[in-house]
């Protein structure tokens, strides 16, 4: 079972951290410094839970733009389970409607954003040497 929660708590906020840790600097390269940043204790953070073990983590904050959804991932061996999907569908519905939500899509992941109706605008740009594409949600 697939389990959703707003992270409220220090322990949890760490956990958190800890996931984006094994996916974005260990998996992926990232600096630490370019993957935990200032915005980290101002945003809405986001955690997912498969059979009770969190595997999964997002973040969301507001910008002038609207908002941005960021450092989404979910460990390796916990992938192609729907936490993705779920983690996002979740976060969408948490979001105010009356603002744009949009994010920044590692290309190899593209597909991904784009079934859940985000479609991408502009170049691709790079983002710790990992290219990447705006994607803004398609409101139906």
């Amino acid at each position: 079972m697939i389990i959703i929660k707003v992270v409220t708590n220090s322990e949890d906020y760490d956990l958190a951290l800890s996931i984006r840790k094994k996916v974005f600097v260990e998996e992926q390269g990232v600096p630490m410094e370019e993957d935990q940043d200032e915005f980290d204790k101002t945003a809405t953070h986001y955690l997912a839970f498969y059979d009770g073990v969190a595997c999964g983590a997002c973040r969301v904050r507001n910008t002038p733009k609207g908002q941005k959804i960021e450092r989404n991932c979910v460990l390796p061996q916990y992938r192609n389970k729907g936490i993705g999907k779920k983690l996002m569908g979740h976060v969408i519905q948490q979001l105010d409607p009356a603002y744009p939500i949009y994010l920044h899509a590692q290309v190899g992941v593209q597909l991904f954003y784009e079934s859940l109706n985000f479609v991408s605008e502009g170049d691709i740009f790079y983002e710790a040497n990992i290219p990447h594409v705006l994607m803004k949600l398609k409101r139906s």
